[in-house]
C-alpha cells in the first residue's frame, strides 16, 4: 500500500507538461493531500474522503464515482483548506476520483479504491438431478442462487474432464440460474460456483455421465389375418448393457 498522504493534482483545464502539473506557481494548478489510503475495504454504504489543498480551487470540485457514473459529490472546503466529501459506495470495487480527472495527462494514480465486502457467502442449489445419464453432448444445469447482503456477481460452471474451459451461467431477477457445459464421453464432475460482489463463493458439484447410443440389427416380425412376413429394422437402443426386444 502506498503512503496514506497522497498527493494529487487539479488541473483546472489541458496542460501538455505532465511533470509541471503540481508547481502552481507556474501553472493554475492547485494540490491536494488524501488522508485516506490508496486502497481500503469497509462494510459501510459510504465513505468520507478528507484531506488537505494546497491552494484553494478557483472551481467548485467535485468526486466521482466509476459506479454512480451519472452523479458528481461535491467536495466542501473551510478555511483553513481542509475538505471532505461523502461518497456512496456499491458492494464490490469502488473507484473514487476528483472532477478534474479525466483531463489529459492527469496523473492515473489520482484516484483511491475502495472495496465494499461482507462476509456472507452465496446461497447456492442445485436442481438439474444429481448422477444421471444422458446421450446429450451437453447438458444445462439449473437451479437458484441469493445473496442477501451485496447480491450475486456471477456463476460459472468448470469440469474435471475439461479443466481448462469455464462457462458462464445466467441469473435472472429472481435467482434462477441456468449453465451450459459440454460433455465428454463417460463421467464428469461439474462444479458450480457464485460469486458475490463482495467476492464471497460458493461451489457445489454435480455429476453426470454421457453414455453412447447403441444400433442393433433386430428381427421385427408383422403378423395379419392372410400374411406373415419377416422385415428386418433397426433400433436405437439407449446404455451400455440394455437391449430392447420385440415380439
Amino acid at each position: 500500500m502506498k503512503n496514506n498522504n497522497k498527493k494529487i493534482s487539479i488541473t483546472k483545464w489541458y496542460h501538455p507538461y505532465p511533470w509541471l502539473l503540481c508547481l502552481s506557481f507556474l501553472t493554475l494548478t492547485g494540490c491536494f493531500e488524501l488522508d485516506n489510503p490508496d486502497h481500503q475495504e469497509t462494510s459501510a454504504d459510504h465513505i468520507v474522503v478528507t484531506g488537505t489543498l494546497d491552494d484553494a480551487p478557483d472551481n467548485p470540485l467535485f468526486a466521482l464515482s466509476d459506479r454512480f457514473p451519472n452523479q458528481q459529490y461535491p467536495v466542501n472546503v473551510n478555511a483553513d483548506k481542509r475538505f471532505t466529501v461523502t461518497v456512496p459506495l456499491a458492494w464490490g470495487g469502488n473507484r473514487i476520483s476528483h472532477s478534474e480527472a479525466y483531463f489529459p495527462f492527469i496523473d492515473p494514480d489520482d484516484y483511491i479504491t475502495v472495496m465494499r465486502k461482507d462476509s456472507t457467502v452465496p446461497q447456492l442449489n442445485i436442481m438439474t438431478g444429481n448422477n444421471q445419464f444422458t446421450l446429450e453432448p451437453f447438458i444445462v444445469v439449473t437451479g437458484t442462487v441469493s445473496d442477501p447482503d451485496s447480491g450475486i456477481y456471477r456463476i460459472y460452471a468448470k469440469s474435471d474432464r475439461i479443466p481448462f474451459l469455464t462457462m458462464p451461467g445466467e441469473v435472472n431477477q429472481q435467482g434462477q440460474f441456468g449453465v451450459l457445459y459440454p460433455l465428454l464421453y463417460g463421467e464428469t464432475n461439474l462444479t458450480i460456483t457464485a460469486v458475490d460482489w463482495s467476492g464471497n463463493e460458493t461451489s457445489s458439484v454435480f455429476t453426470i455421465t454421457r453414455q453412447k447410443a447403441i444400433l442393433i440389427d433386430i428381427p421385427v416380425y408383422s403378423e395379419t389375418e392372410n400374411v406373415s412376413a419377416a422385415i428386418t429394422g433397426t433400433i436405437k437402443t439407449y446404455g451400455f448393457n440394455r437391449v430392447t426386444q420385440l415380439k
